[in-house]
């Protein structure tokens, strides 16, 4: 029997591993159809740790960081990392300094896409050393919109 205190908390959905498995997959078959030359791409919990990677052969190992980076500042930030990348191209500078770097887990590059269940994000897909910019975050959209139209995968409640 749970405590009173318990049973007011709210409950949310959690991505799984099998989904996040899936959800990654899904984006390395798209980025096949598409033709990436190599790529790296990561999913991440709604508090940006990673919970799966994968890396295409011959990839270069520096797109390993910035893929999970991008993610991770999908999820921590709830929104499109390439948001992030137009404030800081429209003059807001201060977005590259204090935290908002590749290795302090923070990326503000075109790539990262919160996964959303019932309008609350629930994780991230980063995808980085595609074609190019726009490939990455063209794959990454393409995933997500595919998951959130319900062809792919499950959300725990």
């Amino acid at each position: 029997m749970e405590s009173a205190i318990a049973q007011d908390l709210p409950t949310k959905p959690v991505l799984t591993l099998d989904t996040s498995e899936r959800i990654l997959d899904s984006a390395i078959t798209e980025a096949k159809r598409l033709n990436a030359p190599h790529g790296s791409f990561a999913v991440v919990d709604d508090a940006g740790y990673l919970l799966v990677f994968k890396r295409i052969d011959n990839s270069l190992p520096a797109t390993a960081q910035v893929a999970v980076g991008k993610a991770r500042t999908a999820a921590i930030f709830r929104m499109p990392s390439a948001d992030l990348e137009n404030a800081v191209n429209n003059g807001r500078f201060s977005m590259l300094s204090g935290g908002f770097n590749v290795g302090d887990g923070f990326t503000a590059m075109k790539g990262g896409i919160p996964l959303r269940v019932r309008g609350q994000v629930i994780g991230a897909i980063g995808v980085s050393g595609t074609a190019s910019a726009d490939q990455d975050e063209q794959i990454a959209k393409a995933v997500v919109e595919k998951w959130e139209r319900g062809s792919h995968g499950r959300a725990s409640d």
